[in-house]
């Protein structure tokens, strides 16, 4: 706020030192101007001995100035001012500052010190300053680019996301199918575990059976088969029926001793059979009852009786 109030003072001021009067209509008297690095004397007109008092000036000691006199006659007095370095840097303007002096009557009197002859130097922040104006510029243009890749990226992003969220359902139909087959196909494949439990159990059942029942078949088969060669042998089943008749041949037994032998049995049958029959004349057997396996039986005869069966042998 009171750099501003300055500001506009010195804009007032300035204003008013270009009227051609020595003296301002603010009441402030222009008494002159000195060029940087240089020195003058300057006479102020008063009625009064003028006494100076520096009030202002824009730069720190940039001036110095001493009273060399007072002339009555005249009404003149005479300052010796002279200005003085100072420190100069980018931000310093080179141009025309007042600064300001005040006698004991009040009077305000103005000096400007001419810089023009000062060289500034370059602010060393303009080229790094430049430079992050190109890259801002540039960095404007990228995100202008970004920008519009983005609005591209978007509008793939959602079209992206309207293919997946499609093929997400599709994937979420197909899983619950996948899932209801898979429950199935484990209810079948737990079923068909117990059936095959059940199985290798009836197997195994099976199995022990067959074999408890080979432990008690073989040796049986074994023994049957023993027994029936043996009672083979015993009833002579291995002996052909020519064996016999050829042995019949060779030992004399023709067809006639086998008719007396078979008259004999049946004659021998009819005694013993303790019965009161009447009496028969002896007759041939048919042929068909003349068979080998006729039993013999063992009976009492009496001599009457073997008369008869030599009578009966003689007519054979």
């Amino acid at each position: 706020m009171y750099r501003k109030i300055s500001i506009l003072f010195f804009v007032g001021l300035t204003a008013l030192s270009f009227l051609p009067s020595m003296q301002a209509t603010s009441g402030i008297i222009d008494i002159g101007t000195i060029s940087y690095g240089s020195y003058q004397n300057i006479a102020i007109n008063q009625s009064y001995d003028v006494n100076l008092t520096l009030i202002y000036t824009p730069i720190l000691n940039d001036v110095a100035f001493q009273k060399l006199g007072y002339n009555p006659l005249m009404n003149t007095t005479v300052y010796y001012m002279q200005t003085l370095g100072i420190p100069v840097d980018y931000t310093f303007k080179n141009d025309s500052k007042p600064s300001l002096f005040q006698d004991s009557m009040g009077q305000v009197y103005r000096l400007f010190i001419d810089y023009k002859s000062v060289t500034v130097p370059v602010n060393p922040l303009l080229v790094p300053y430049r430079n992050l104006t190109l890259r801002y510029n540039a960095s404007l243009m990228n995100l202008s680019r970004l920008n519009l890749s983005m609005g591209n990226l978007t509008l793939l992003m959602n079209v992206s996301l309207t293919a997946m969220n499609i093929s997400l359902t599709n994937m979420t139909l197909k899983y619950n199918a996948t899932y209801e087959q898979l429950l199935y196909m484990s209810l079948n494949a737990s079923m068909a575990n117990t059936r095959a439990d059940m199985l290798m159990v009836g197997k195994k059942n099976a199995e022990d059976l067959i074999f408890r029942i080979s432990l008690i078949s073989v040796p049986a088969i074994v023994f049957f088969c023993i027994l029936s060669i043996y009672i083979a042998k015993k009833l002579r089943w291995f002996n052909p029926k020519e064996d016999r008749r050829i042995r019949k041949i060779e030992s004399g037994y023709g067809p006639t001793s086998e008719k007396v032998d078979r008259f004999v049995v049946h004659e021998n049958d009819r005694i013993t059979r303790k019965k009161v029959e009447p009496a028969v004349e002896p007759q041939e057997l048919p042929m068909e009852q003349k068979t080998e396996r006729n039993p013999v039986r063992a009976a009492p005869v009496r001599r009457n009786d073997i008369d008869k069966i030599h009578g009966a042998v003689d007519k054979i």
